[in-house]
């Protein structure tokens, strides 16, 4: 279901409407740029979905949107990985690292 966008014509619209619109709609999160690969990675928080996205772009081409765990993180790169982190979590005292390729 696509929502209708909501016009806004005030800051003071936009501040009451924001935390809602982020929660309703999702928020982008991240975007790293790889040079190597000429790949742009874009993280985002889905709305009123749970988990995150990741959008793949190659020479300003979307060529990928998959999902990914919530707070989905790119680090960096290093031949032949992209490598990328959820976070710590404190509670089990781990930190989980993903690696993957393009």
């Amino acid at each position: 279901m696509i929502n209708k966008p909501v016009i806004l014509s005030t800051f003071q619209l936009f501040r009451e409407n924001c935390f809602q619109n982020r929660k309703d709609r999702g928020f982008y999160n991240g975007i790293i740029y790889i040079e190597e690969t000429d790949i742009l990675l874009r993280t985002y928080q889905k709305g009123s979905e749970t988990g995150g996205g990741l959008q793949i772009y190659k020479q300003s081409v979307l060529i990928g949107d998959i999902d990914v765990p919530e707070s989905f993180k790119v680090l960096g790169y290093i031949f032949p990985y992209y490598y990328a982190t959820c976070g710590i979590d404190e509670d089990n005292e781990r930190i989980v690292l993903y690696k993957f390729k393009i």
